[in-house]
């Protein structure tokens, strides 16, 4: 959430070719500004033609944040979660604090501990060592992906006055910048030009308040699949991709606290088919619950 609170949100961000200079200028300093608490709400939607699984596919996420000392650390967080798609739904709760961590399913709560959490984010945070904690620092710039940026008025988001930017992302080359963040890989050229043949460019919208601190954020594209590899794909055709992002109360205080106990973490992963040491490397075993 600090730094422009998302990667998402960050690859939203850009000044290529045919920008408006307001527009860009307002895209830079609504990305820039630090956003430390704020309440999210996040819809992303997933539409599927052709396969034997149609969508629509929905995940939908709400609640309050509160973001770490660095990028690289995990945000203290409380989202309800909600997911939808083939005929099934899904609702559950995610508490994230730096000591410990609760999941809510099925009417039942579940917490991780705060060994096995101490364990789990200082795995996290190894992985994390001396890579970049930005995309400076990576010698990426995400205002180089964005084409035709233009400021479209005023709206109100929240009670906010805002100003709405609109413009499109370029895939291609915000995949070959990602190939140099922390855990990219080179991705071959026949392979971006596929991309560049089957994915849309991204349409973006997004609303910056009076303070540079962004407060809605929209994008959606198409991915057409060619009829020669339709049946390596399943028989799927095309897919269609849609995301918002909401910030609601930012930088405001925000109260994050789990409950008083719950059920140990292994429990809902054999539940749900998951073996346990599968997911949390061999020799796993779960301390009992503080």
């Amino acid at each position: 959430m600090r730094r422009a609170a998302l990667v998402a949100a960050l690859a939203l961000a850009g000044c290529g070719g045919g920008n408006d200079e307001s527009a860009t200028q307002l895209l830079e300093r609504g990305f820039s500004t630090d956003v430390d608490t704020g309440v999210l709400t996040l819809d992303a939607e997933l539409e599927v033609e052709g396969g034997p699984v149609e969508g629509p596919f929905r995940l939908e996420l709400e609640g309050p944040f509160r973001a770490a000392d660095s990028p690289t650390q995990l945000p203290d967080l409380d989202m309800a979660v909600r997911a939808s798609g083939a005929g099934r739904e899904y609702e559950g709760r995610a508490i994230l604090t730096r000591q410990n961590a609760w999941i809510e399913y099925g009417g039942e709560t579940y917490e991780v501990g705060e060994q096995l959490w101490m364990r789990l984010r200082a795995a996290l945070e190894e992985q994390s060592r001396g890579e970049p904690e930005t995309f400076a620092e990576a010698g990426v710039d995400p205002l180089d992906w964005v084409e035709d940026a233009e400021e479209s008025g005023e709206e109100e988001v929240g009670g906010t006055t805002v100003t709405k930017v609109t413009g499109r992302v370029d895939p291609e080359e915000m995949l070959r910048d990602f190939e140099r963040l922390p855990g990219g890989q080179p991705i071959p050229e026949s392979a971006l030009d596929q991309v560049d043949d089957m994915l849309d460019d991204i349409e973006f919208e997004a609303w910056i308040g009076e303070d540079d601190v962004w407060r809605r954020l929209s994008a959606d594209t198409e991915i057409q699949i060619p009829e020669e590899e339709r049946e390596s794909a399943g028989g799927v055709e095309s897919v269609s991709v849609s995301m918002e992002v909401r910030l609601d109360d930012p930088n405001e205080p925000v109260e994050i606290e789990g409950p008083a106990g719950g059920r140990p973490l292994e429990e809902l992963l054999r539940r749900l088919g998951v073996p346990p040491e599968a997911l949390l490397g061999p020799g796993f075993a779960q301390p009992a619950p503080g």
